[in-house]
């Protein structure tokens, strides 16, 4: 199955080194906020939702989006990545989890 990943966060650099990390097989796609992540997610079709938890905000403002991944139907993975706000994503309906700026352990959630 070809894998695609769309990373909502509003740091680049961890996009950047995600897209550095894997295999150039695998698509990945940035986002810094909700809306291009919506836009993105509907044109591309991710296999992968990479999501931090707060985009645009300096609180947690990630839920709502991840309310409208499952009422898109969406049912891969949606990994939380987030400094301080992990647990609160996994409860909301994230199905795993990486601790911010730790690229190996995403590479990981990615690949398996």
């Amino acid at each position: 199955m070809e894998k695609v990943v769309l990373m909502v966060d509003d740091e680049t650099v961890s996009g950047e080194y995600l897209m550095r990390a894997l295999p150039k097989e695998i698509a990945v796609f940035l986002a810094q906020n909700f809306t291009d992540a919506k836009r993105i997610f509907l044109e591309r079709k991710p296999t992968h939702v990479i999501l931090d938890g707060c985009v645009e905000k300096k609180t947690i403002d990630s839920l709502p989006f991840l309310a409208w991944l499952k009422e898109q139907g969406f049912t891969g993975k949606i990994i939380a990545y987030s400094a301080g706000y992990n647990q609160a994503l996994l409860q909301a309906g994230a199905t795993h989890c990486a601790h911010k700026y730790r690229i190996k352990e995403l590479v990981e959630l990615v690949m398996d």
